[in-house]
């Protein structure tokens, strides 16, 4: 996983409506600005970088404290998808 001070050159993060957006254009595909993310099976919104993913609320903890968790975290109201 790359480092969590590198994470601001990847995504942004907005805490008031938890969504994610990137910082950077990446092919034709993505440009900076664009929301990002997606959905797994399980109900998690689900990130992908250098073709790794990560729980997008695992990265909302990293922007926020400058730190990846280091025990497992999920959402403190229960519902899966909302990473405010």
């Amino acid at each position: 996983m790359i480092p969590a001070k590198e994470l601001p050159n990847y995504v942004s993060y907005d805490p008031l409506t938890g969504t994610f957006t990137s910082a950077r254009n990446s092919g034709t595909k993505c440009k900076i600005g664009d929301e990002i993310g997606s959905f797994c099976a399980r109900g998690y919104w689900n990130l992908k970088f250098e073709g790794k993913r990560c729980k997008a609320h695992r990265v909302a903890w990293a922007l926020m404290t400058g730190a990846w968790p280091e025990r497992d975290i999920d959402h403190k109201n229960g519902v899966l998808d909302d990473n405010r």
